[in-house]
C-alpha cells in the first residue's frame, strides 16, 4: 500500500517548492547584478582616471548624469484605446464626439494631471492619433473631418455604416 499525502501537507510542499526556487533564482539575480556592477564601477573609475588626464581642465565629478524622460507620460498599453472606445460608448447611439470632448473623457477616465503644456499637447496628439488609427482599422467613424476652425468628430459604428470607399 502507498502512503496518501494529505492534501494541507501536498500544498504546503507545493509553496515551499515554489517559494525555494524563486529565491533560488533572485539570490542568482542578485549575484549576476553584483558581479555587472563590479563591472561597472571599474569602467567608471577608469574612464574618470581618463578624463582627469586630458589636456581638456575638466573633472569627472563635474559632469552631470542621464535623467529619465521625466517629460512624457507613461500610460499603461491599452489604456488610451480602452478610455476612448469607454467615452464613445457612454454617449447615445446616433450621436457623435468631437477630439476635444473625447480628450477631457480621457483625461477625467485616466486621471492624469499636468505638469506642463507640452504635456497638455502631447496628450491631445496622441488622441487625435489613436483615433485616426481606430477609424482605419473600422473601429470608429469619423462622421465630420476638421479642419483649422473645427475639430473631427468621431462615433462608434452602426450598422449600415459604409467603411470603405468603392470608386471601382
Amino acid at each position: 500500500m502507498t502512503t496518501r499525502t494529505p492534501p494541507s501537507i501536498a500544498w504546503l510542499a507545493k509553496k515551499y517548492i515554489s517559494a525555494r526556487s524563486e529565491l533560488v533564482e533572485l539570490e542568482s539575480d542578485i549575484a549576476k547584478l553584483l558581479v555587472k556592477r563590479d563591472a561597472l564601477r571599474a569602467d567608471v573609475a577608469s574612464l574618470e582616471r581618463v578624463i582627469d588626464i586630458h589636456e581638456v581642465p575638466i573633472h569627472a565629478s563635474e559632469l552631470q548624469l542621464t535623467r529619465e524622460n521625466l517629460i512624457q507620460k507613461k500610460l499603461k498599453y491599452g489604456s488610451l484605446s480602452s478610455a476612448i472606445l469607454k467615452h464613445l460608448r457612454s454617449i447615445s447611439s446616433g450621436s457623435d464626439a468631437s477630439i476635444s470632448e473625447i480628450f477631457y473623457a480621457v483625461i477625467e477616465s485616466l486621471g492624469i494631471e499636468f505638469t506642463s503644456e507640452a504635456e497638455y499637447l502631447r496628450l491631445r496628439n496622441s488622441v487625435s492619433h489613436q483615433l485616426r488609427n481606430m477609424c482605419n482599422k473600422s473601429k470608429v467613424v469619423r462622421t465630420i473631418k476638421g479642419n483649422r476652425k473645427f475639430t473631427s468628430r468621431y462615433r462608434l459604428i452602426a450598422a449600415g455604416d459604409q467603411l470603405r470607399w468603392d470608386f471601382s
